[in-house]
Order: structure tokens, then C-alpha cells, then sequence
């Protein structure tokens, strides 16, 4: 819905012609009660239904041409007033509204793909007429991510239904993973996801990745329509394998066939008759019964490269946004962060770009902590979601989401996600006082020796004295009165994974203070395990 406020603006009137309020007040009156009668309901082709306080009122045709007549011979003499083809807005209720179109309907009324003759398709229809309510809760669980699908379907010029084949793959989850590890809305497995160049690591998987597995997923689907000729046969090749299908055709040996002459896998002839039953259902939804999703507001999104590692939890704080928001755009981030070594994209809603630009831009200048790295807790006997949650003083909602686990049941082995939360770097009051990031694996003794100090005058200073206590993320003051005579600094050990903006980070200096006392890691692109880095203990 498109809200405009309300025009203010007073008009005068020249001599021989009316003035404008009523003039304007006539053409909307005349576009309203009359010309909208016959307007398309697609905003597709550009001509969207007008809102009508009587919709119900038609006129009939020869008045109809009357009254398109006289409203573009008022227009014409107001070369400032729109067409009557582009006035598409009327003002009701002090607000301009714009009549808003679902995806549904645009995937009804764009539809190309010709539906073969096939009982098939009509025994998978009934299926999905058979349980309504289920098959209205499959169709808006796409509702955060259709609207792209389609826009990106539109802009390659592809049929505009093919959005319906991750209803069918993932039920448009960027998270569902198969049992033979498929993975993301378009269900790929790793070979096939790698040859389409998408990445795929112990930091990013782009299967996940909304905007970057569609394009894939496309680019796929196109070169499957070239080669083997037609749209059912790049569908079925979707799920079986052009190779199998390449195959098959060969061997049927005629030009004239349908895809059920084949003789394709079952699972295969399912997933076409699948995708041209839900076809043919949006297509009939009212004559159905069926309840397409209402028309939400589009879920537009931009990727931003921010110049430096960041988690989710600060990009939503940053965004002013929850986290969740952040999260279902970036579910290829698998730590829930950047990578250390880049890129450094995140996916941001569109109207939160400004804020999080700016407040990006501020974080950055005042060198506060943009990432906080996840970690994984291993499942023991005995363990359960509510005890992993308490150790970590995270929530057991928090934990199923990051995992994807449903009910309660976790088994020994497995490994769950534990998102740390950001945490404020203590203050001495003047910014003086060294801290400390604990990582995987740290203990107090080694923390103590690093800084030389004694293990008993950290432990009393942070109120801990157990090692299974040292959460990592946590931050440790380490009391500078207590610092050797002279220790200005301390000499770290690169460990596996770090960089030197992590170390900055994680020391709580700024990364250019570590460059400038280390002039050959500086401009080093990668840091190996075993180099020595100084590190400032006074401040920023």
C-alpha cells in the first residue's frame, strides 16, 4: 500500500477555466465511478484497479467512451495533469492507495508454462484440496522470500511460476537440509551448489543464501531448457538429472512424447505432477476455495559490504532491527558472522539501510565490537536443551532456532550452536584499563602468564577462579596496577584462525595501533600460527 499525505496545496482559477480543486475533484470522481470499471487487477500490465467506494456501479459501454472522452478533453487542457491511463490512484479516506497485487496473482495471471494432460496432476491437486488448511500454510511459508524469486524470474525473462519449485524442494526454508545433504530453498548438494559457484565452507554455506542460490538455481534451470528443449523436461531434469533424462529420451527414440512415456523415476513423476498441480491451484484458487496468502508488504533487501568483520547480533543492533530479521537473510553466514578473512557482506532490509549505514560508520570510527564469535557446544549424556541454555545464558528458543531442531530431542555427539551475545567492554574510567577476550581453549593460568600477572589477582579481579567457568566471549579485566613495572605490552601467539583484526578485537585495541607496532604483519594478507604480534596494554 503506497500512502501518500494528503495534498494541501490551494489552486486559483483563470478566467474561462474551472478551478483546479474542482476540476481535480470532477477527473477523480469521473476515474472512480466510471473508467476503473474495466481496469485490469494485474499490476503486471500497468493498469491496477481503482478503489471505488461502490465497485459494484458499472456503466455500460457507450457511456463509457462518453466519459473517457470528456475526462481527456478536461486533461488536455492541463498539460500538467496525468493521462487518464496513468491516473491510477484515487484519493479515499485522506490517504492515495494503490491496490495491492500477491505474488499469487501475479504467478496466476503470468503463468506460460503449458500444463500436460496427465491424471497424475489431478491426483496431486486433490491431494493438496484434500487438506486446505496445510496447503495455506505451505504457500505463506514463501512469503519472506517470494517476491524476490519472482522480480528475479521476471528480470531473465523465465516463467514466472517456476518461484513455486522451493515450495516443492524446501518448503521455501533457507535451512532445510535434506537426508542426502541437500540443502537451502532450492535444495542443492554440494557438487552440484559447487559447480554452479556457489561457496561453500567452515564459514559460508551460499546454499543458504536467498539471493545467491536463486541466481544459481536459475542459471541452472535455463541451461537445463536449453538442453533438453522444454520446461516439464528441465523440471523433471531438476529433480532426476539432465544426464538421467538425456538417457531416457535417447532411448524412447521418437521426437513426439510425453514426459510420462519416459518412464522416469516415480519420485520424479511426482515432482512434476507436483509442480503443475500447484500450478493449476493458484491458477483456480477461487473456484478452489482456496485462500491465497493476502499481499504483504515486499521483503526488499540489500547486501552491504561493511569494510570489517561483524556478527549478526551487532548488525541487527546496528540496523535497529531483531535478530531473527537479520537472521533469515543470513542464513549462509554458518558462524553467524563474516568471515574472518572477508568478504565482509551482510544482507540488510532495505529500509534499514540508512540506519545501519550510519550507525556502521559510527561503530567503526569508535572501534566498538562488531563480532562476537559463535561456538558449539558437544553434546554429553545427560544433556538437554534447557541445561546447554543455562550454561551458556542463552534460551532454549535461541537454541532451536540457530539449530534447526523442532522439538527437544538431542543426541550425545552432536554438536549445537551456542550464540554468544555482544558484551560492553569494561571501563576504567579513562579508557586505560587492558581487557581481554576469552577464546576456545583459553585457561586463567595461561591468561595470567600472557599478561604477567598472577592466576589468583585475575581470578579475584573478575570474580572467578574455575576454568570451566571462562566462557568464550567473555571479557576479563586485567588489572593494569597489578602489570609488571614497564609491561607497556605483551607479545601474543597467533593461534589457527586468527586474524589481526579478531586479535584486535579480542584484546580491545584498535587494529591500526596493532599494525603500526607490527610493520611486517601490516600489510600481510593472511597471519600463520606461531607469529608473535604486540599487543598495547595501555588504552586505546
Amino acid at each position: 500500500m503506497v500512502h501518500r499525505s494528503k495534498l494541501t496545496r490551494r489552486f486559483t482559477s483563470t478566467p474561462g477555466k474551472p478551478a483546479i480543486g474542482v476540476l481535480s475533484a470532477l477527473v477523480l470522481f469521473a476515474l472512480c465511478s466510471g473508467a476503473a470499471a474495466n481496469a485490469s487487477s494485474d499490476d503486471i500490465s500497468g493498469q491496477p484497479d481503482l478503489i471505488m467506494d461502490s465497485p459494484t456501479k458499472t456503466a455500460n459501454d457507450a457511456n463509457e467512451v462518453v466519459l473517457s472522452q470528456r475526462v481527456n478533453e478536461i486533461l488536455s487542457e492541463y498539460s500538467f495533469l496525468p493521462a487518464i491511463g496513468e491516473f491510477n490512484r484515487c484519493l479515499v479516506n485522506d490517504q492515495w492507495r494503490t491496490p495491492a497485487v500477491s505474488p499469487w496473482q501475479r504467478i496466476a495471471s503470468s503463468a506460460s508454462i503449458q500444463r500436460p494432460v496427465d491424471e497424475n496432476i489431478d491426483q496431486e491437486l486433490q491431494i493438496l484440496l484434500n487438506d486446505k488448511y496445510w496447503t495455506e500454510r505451505k504457500l505463506k511459508n514463501a512469503d519472506p522470500y517470494l517476491h524476490h524469486v519472482i522480480e528475479r524470474l521476471k528480470a531473465r525473462n523465465l516463467p514466472v511460476e517456476l518461484a513455486l519449485l522451493p515450495i516443492i524442494e524446501s518448503n521455501y526454508d533457507p535451512a532445510a537440509r535434506s537426508p542426502n545433504n541437500a540443502v537451502g530453498l532450492w535444495q542443492f548438494v554440494p557438487a552440484t551448489a559447487r559447480a554452479l559457484g556457489l561457496t561453500i565452507n567452515q564459514w559460508l554455506d551460499e546454499r543458504k543464501s536467498i539471493e545467491r542460490s536463486t541466481e544459481a538455481a536459475l542459471d541452472y534451470l535455463e541451461f537445463l531448457h536449453a538442453d533438453l528443449g522444454s520446461w516439464p523436461l528441465a523440471i523433471a531434469a531438476y529433480n532426476a538429472g539432465p544426464s538421467r533424462l538425456r538417457h531416457r529420451i535417447k532411448k524412447h527414440g521418437q521426437d513426439d512424447f510425453a514426459i510420462w512415456d519416459l518412464h522416469l523415476p516415480e519420485e520424479t513423476h511426482r515432482y512434476v505432477a507436483k509442480f503443475f498441480a500447484l500450478s493449476e491451484l493458484i491458477a483456480r484458487a477461487d473456484e478452489l476455495d482456496v485462500a491465497l496468502p493476502a499481499a504483504d508488504e515486499k521483503t526488499d533487501f540489500v547486501r552491504i559490504e561493511t569494510g570489517t568483520r561483524i556478527g549478526l547480533d551487532a548488525a541487527a543492533r546496528l540496523a535497529n532491527l531483531p535478530t531473527d530479521q537479520i537472521e533469515r537473510l543470513n542464513h549462509e553466514l554458518i558462524t553467524r558472522g563474516t568471515p574472518p578473512e572477508g568478504p565482509h557482506e551482510i544482507v540488510i532490509p532495505a529500509n534499514a539501510v540508512s540506519t545501519f549505514t550510519t550507525n556502521l560508520h559510527t561503530a567503526i570510527e569508535n572501534a566498538a565490537p562488531l563480532f562476537v564469535p559463535a561456538r558449539y557446544h558437544l553434546v554429553e549424556a545427560g544433556d538437554s536443551l534447557g541445561t546447554i541454555a543455562n550454561r551458556y545464558n542463552t534460551s532454549v528458543d535461541d537454541l532451536r532456532r540457530l539449530n534447526n531442531i523442532d522439538g527437544s530431542h538431542i543426541r550425545s555427539g552432536q554438536k549445537i550452536l551456542v550464540a554468544q551475545q555482544d558484551e560492553a567492554m569494561p571501563s576504567s574510567g579513562k579508557g586505560k584499563t587492558p581487557a581481554y577476550q576469552v577464546r576456545e581453549g583459553d585457561t586463567l593460568s595461561q591468561i595470567a602468564s600472557m599478561y604477567g600477572v598472577q592466576r589468583s589477582v585475575l581470578a579475584n579481579s573478575n570474580n572467578i577462579d574455575d576454568d570451566n567457568l571462562l566462557r568464550v566471549g567473555k571479557i576479563l579485566i586485567i588489572p593494569a596496577r597489578y602489570l609488571p613495572a614497564g609491561k607497556s605490552m605483551i607479545r601474543y601467539s597467533v593461534k589457527a584462525g586468527d586474524t589481526l583484526s579478531e586479535i584486535a578485537y579480542r584484546f580491545k585495541v584498535s587494529l591500526k595501533k596493532i599494525k603500526d607496532l607490527n610493520p611486517l604483519l601490516a600489510n600481510a594478507r593472511k597471519i600463520q600460527p606461531g607469529q608473535k604480534v604486540l599487543i598495547p596494554t595501555s588504552g586505546l
